[in-house]
């Protein structure tokens, strides 16, 4: 009885030298995984932009979308279409729906490889590599993805008079959670259906927070003096969980709706714009001063 461990244990060594004569092992097939999965470095970016381009998306397995401004359009006070170019994970050139034409923007999804493009003529569409869907018409960027990718939320309305909508993707219901405000903008939406919005309502550019069913509430007071930054974009705002981060004329901001002082602002990453975040929400790409920079946003409260 006493020699029983020594097989147990003799057996056991056989049984992990055999496993590793094995030419693959799980290790290995987890470690490819998190390779793919993996979003790519600044300078990966870098080696794969052209000159004069813009990024405007990265994929949640590496893949990223470059748009050339429209030169005609720099100058002007309308919002930039880009011509736009989509590279695979592999860094190959990847396939865009015939027919696309110049965008607005474009956005990916949490473990999807979709994308969304927003067209000239104010089509919110997505490609699946296949066929090019259209969601809705007569939308208004930019466009805000919850950290799940359940929700969307746009704008859509005549300058200068726009509604918040909200957009389930599993049902495609759609409501508006700006109500009867005047000149929505900036939209950003959460996974429980939280929406936080500007609006000029009040004659003040005010940040509005509407939790899911319920009547918007105004969480700034600028008409008061208030100074804080609030989003001004051109990029959607994050919301992940009770933290929202945006862009301003000053770079990258954020405001936590759920504390005690909802209207204080903190400056995270000055002169960063232009702004593309990552599928997991946990950071974020931009420029500043023409070169692409990269910064961590330490969110939490769910995976984007």
């Amino acid at each position: 009885m006493r020699q029983f461990p020594r097989v147990i244990l003799l057996l056991t060594a056989l049984a992990i030298l055999a496993g590793c004569d094995s030419p693959t092992t799980d290790a290995g097939d987890l470690r490819t995984s998190k390779a793919a999965l993996a979003a790519p470095d600044t300078s990966m970016i870098e080696k794969h932009a052209r000159q004069g381009e813009q990024l405007l998306a990265v994929g949640h397995r590496g893949a990223l979308i470059f748009g050339t401004p429209d030169e005609a359009l720099e100058h002007t006070d309308q919002p930039l279409l880009f011509i736009p170019r989509h590279v695979g994970p592999d860094g190959s050139a990847a396939s865009l729906p015939d027919g696309l034409g110049k965008i607005s923007a474009a956005y990916t999804l949490p473990g999807e490889d979709a994308i969304l493009f927003l067209t000239e003529d104010h089509r919110l569409t997505q490609w699946n590599g296949e066929a090019l869907e259209v969601l809705d018409r007569e939308v208004q960027g930019p466009v805000s993805i919850s950290p799940s990718g359940k929700l969307l939320a746009y704008l859509k309305g005549e300058e200068p008079i726009y509604s918040v909508i909200l957009r389930d993707r599993a049902t495609n219901k759609t409501t508006s959670p700006s109500k009867d405000l005047q000149g929505c903008w900036s939209p950003a939406v959460g996974d429980d259906g939280s929406v936080a919005f500007m609006s000029s309502n009040s004659g003040y550019a005010e940040l509005y927070l509407a939790r899911r069913g319920g009547a918007p509430e105004r969480v700034t007071s600028r008409e008061q003096g208030q100074a804080i930054s609030v989003p001004s974009g051109p990029s959607a705002p994050l919301l992940v969980g009770e933290k929202l981060y945006f862009e301003d004329q000053a770079g990258l901001q954020s405001i936590d709706l759920g504390g005690k002082e909802k209207s204080v602002s903190t400056s995270l990453a000055p002169n960063l714009r232009d702004l593309v975040w990552s599928v997991d929400g946990t950071r974020v790409w931009g420029t500043n001063d023409g070169r692409l920079q990269t910064h961590a946003l330490g969110a939490t409260g769910g995976v984007r």
